[in-house]
């Protein structure tokens, strides 16, 4: 966040519009992993040491006509990327493993 926030400075501090524009809308971000919700529930389960074996793994895809549903979307992380990238940052330092960093923040909460 902080290397953000020095990049949009430091735009902002250029008085270039076409640069503060960057900045403008949603910006995305996430592991470069993928997860399916399953692979989420089998993690949260591990970390918290409850049993998986009430999870059940889908690997087909949607019957043709039902709902669509994603398997293994990725958000699209390139205009954050660009962002610290062209603030001399590398985009990778600010990721992190997802098992690691979900046990991190879930800690708190488990007994």
């Amino acid at each position: 966040m902080e290397a953000f926030c020095e990049a949009q400075c430091r735009s902002l501090s250029e008085n270039n519009a076409e640069n503060t524009s960057r900045f403008a809308g949603i910006f995305h971000w996430q592991a470069n992993d993928r997860q399916t919700k399953f692979s989420m529930g089998t993690t949260i389960a591990e970390i918290a040491g409850l049993s998986t074996k009430h999870l059940v793994k889908v690997d087909a895809a949607p019957a043709p006509g039902s709902a669509p549903r994603p398997q293994f979307e990725r958000m699209l992380c390139g205009r954050l990327e660009n962002i610290l990238a062209s603030s001399g940052y590398q985009p990778d330092r600010f990721r992190c493993d997802f098992k690691a960093c979900l046990a991190r923040h879930l800690q708190p909460f488990l007994r």
